[in-house]
């Protein structure tokens, strides 16, 4: 998909699967729950499925426009040997 279709995705409200800088497969963390993300859609605001090893799953809901002051960010992502807070 171009870059031209996603904006106007984004720009109607919609979202699309992430392709070019996708999070899937990233390790995540909830206090001592372990997942993978399994899902990454992107539009006016990214949407992250991450499925935990107990079988469940949660969205972790980032805001692309600006600082997203209302989210308690529980979640925690490694980044080669360090984790770090969404």
């Amino acid at each position: 998909m171009e870059i031209e279709e996603k904006l106007r995705i984004a720009n109607e409200g919609g979202s699309f699967d992430e392709e070019t800088s996708s999070w899937i497969g990233k390790l995540v963390k909830k206090g001592e729950k372990m997942g993978k993300i399994i899902r990454d859609q992107n539009g006016r605001f990214r949407i992250l499925t991450v499925g935990f090893d107990d079988n469940t799953k949660e969205d972790i809901i980032l805001n692309n426009i600006g600082a997203d002051n209302k989210s308690v960010h529980q979640y925690e992502w490694l980044s080669k040997d360090k984790w770090y807070r969404f």
